[in-house]
């Protein structure tokens, strides 16, 4: 069980996918705008965040904005009815986990959901059980050395994409497919690459500029180049 915020400005939706989640043994607290969303994540700090994109007050994008500044951990799914590549690019690079089309098979929501919420407790039982770090060939990359620090000395990088630079520093000089890295994340090969994209894009523009050798081979995948930090192996 866990505890989950919903944010959903569309009564029979909330309550359709409230039900629907409390009946798969969740603890739901559902609000129907962005305001209250933020009130809710402030005093419970939920488990996962499932945000519609198209609210009143403050938008499903703002409330991710907003809590990925302060969090960069809890899983962020959206729920959105517009179907334009752009928007769902939005969301990844404001730093959302997935995203739901509606109308959507209950089905299908309860796996996304059940897969970030797996994914997020993986993450929180092996930052428990070691440092974190990156491999660079044999080498081991201390992660300050790879992400630019914000003003509060800590990086607001994504489960995701921390996942995405320790497979490339892990296979450092060769080159990982783009299928390879949609497996690792989601356990298939059907999402989107574009989604792949994105991730890239985030983590070339938070990493310390003598980190920034993440190279796109194109029509396959990508390359991280040890040499990026000064590293021989």
């Amino acid at each position: 069980m866990a505890e989950i915020l919903l944010a959903e400005d569309s009564p029979s939706v909330r309550e359709g996918v409230k039900t629907l989640l409390e009946g798969d043994f969740h603890n739901v607290r559902a609000v129907s705008n962005g305001e209250d969303a933020l009130a809710i994540y402030r005093q419970y700090h939920p488990e996962l965040m499932i945000l519609d994109v198209m609210m009143p007050r403050v938008d499903g994008f703002h409330v991710c904005e907003w809590v990925r500044k302060r969090d960069s951990t809890t899983p962020v799914l959206f729920l959105t009815a517009k179907s334009m590549e752009e928007d769902k690019v939005s969301g990844f690079h404001l730093g959302g986990d997935d995203y739901v089309t509606k109308p959507f098979l209950a089905r299908e929501l309860l796996a996304r959901v059940s897969a970030l919420l797996r994914r997020s407790n993986k993450s929180q039982e092996s930052e428990k059980g070691e440092a974190p770090f990156a491999f660079c060939g044999g080498t081991i990359i201390p992660e300050e050395h790879l992400f630019v620090k914000d003003k509060e000395q800590h990086t607001n990088i994504s489960e995701y994409e921390l996942r995405i630079v320790r497979m490339l520093a892990q296979n450092a000089d060769h080159v990982v497919k783009k299928s390879e890295l949609m497996f690792m994340l989601w356990g298939a090969y059907s999402a989107q690459s574009r989604t792949i994209d994105t991730h890239i894009s985030n983590l070339r523009r938070k990493m310390d500029p003598r980190a920034k050798y993440i190279h796109t081979v194109y029509g396959i995948g990508y390359r991280y180049t040890c040499e990026s930090v000064g590293l021989k192996v």
